[in-house]
């Protein structure tokens, strides 16, 4: 509970520095952008590089992982009219009830100062990113309101965090690891990662973006904060994931929407103000919903 409350806490600290104006507005988004391309790929490379990846049961997460995606995501989206009263915000709803923060998954798995449990998340990491990102990309397609196309797997191809596993696996599995310059400078890099994402995400928030949406924000929240993990919990037992890699898979399943799904919305015709309201809703409720989910998967 320590670590969620710091976790909590700096994203708090982030709202009240952007709400009070302590550092000018334009630092918040090249902050993200650092975070996303340089520190967080430096702590998962390093994280991994030195790890024994042999042992995991990588086929079993992945697979409980990816069908709770598929079980959830298609009841979504059989029920889509019922969702939401248009494409667009249908769209906003899916992202919200199907993505996942990397950063706060991270932040847990960090704070919990494990060695063991940062390979594990790695597998949720390249399992997940790749599979959501591919049906954000397909849902808003097809009913965002926009001519902007993007393609899902050049998005997935240039992603850091992939990106960072990939090189990190790499190194471990082929023995050659990294060596002790390397190492220390990725560890430097990595333990700058988590506060100033964390400090990124509060300033993100809107408060304001919450008015008049209660309906799909409402379905969103549920499905992100309860069903998401419930589903996935009973697929790792009936697959018979246990112990650590089950509360690392149920964890990432369990953490609010991303905050770059407010982009996406907008550049490829979601709505926006929907979605800015789901990350802030989603965030603020993983308040009571995060411990709850700790308590029963403890790491």
């Amino acid at each position: 509970m320590t670590t969620l409350a710091v976790l909590f806490g700096l994203i708090a600290l982030g709202w009240i520095i952007r709400r009070f104006h302590w550092v000018d507005d334009g630092f918040w988004r090249p902050a993200e952008r650092l975070t996303y391309i340089l520190l967080f790929p430096a702590l998962l490379v390093r994280s991994l590089a030195n790890a024994n990846l042999t042992a995991l049961p990588t086929l079993r997460i992945a697979a409980a992982l990816v069908g709770a995606i598929v079980l959830v995501g298609g009841a979504l989206y059989l029920a889509r009219r019922k969702v939401a009263h248009d494409g667009p915000a249908f769209s906003s709803v899916f992202q919200g009830a199907m993505r996942y923060n990397t950063y706060i998954a991270l932040g847990v798995v960090v704070g919990a100062a494990r060695a063991d449990l940062l390979p594990l998340a790695a597998i949720a990491i390249v399992v997940m990113i790749p599979l959501l990102n591919a049906l954000s990309v397909v849902v808003l397609t097809q009913h965002g309101d926009n001519e902007i196309k993007r393609n899902a797997l050049v998005e997935i191809a240039r992603n850091p965090l992939i990106l960072g596993c990939v090189v990190g696996m790499a190194l471990s599995v082929s023995g050659v690891g990294l060596a002790a310059p390397v190492d220390r400078m990725l560890d430097v890099l990595g333990q700058a990662s988590l506060g100033l994402a964390l400090l990124a995400i509060g300033a993100g928030l809107s408060l304001d973006a919450v008015r008049g949406r209660t309906r799909e924000i409402a379905l969103a929240c549920t499905v992100k904060l309860l069903v998401m993990p419930a589903v996935t919990a009973l697929l790792l037992l009936a697959l018979g994931v246990h112990g650590a890699p089950a509360a690392v898979a149920i964890l990432f399943q369990a953490v609010p929407t991303a905050t770059n799904s407010y982009i996406l919305a907008r550049q490829m015709g979601g709505d926006a103000d929907l979605m800015a309201g789901i990350i802030t809703v989603q965030t603020i409720a993983a308040v009571v919903t995060l411990p709850v989910v700790l308590a029963l998967w403890p790491l």
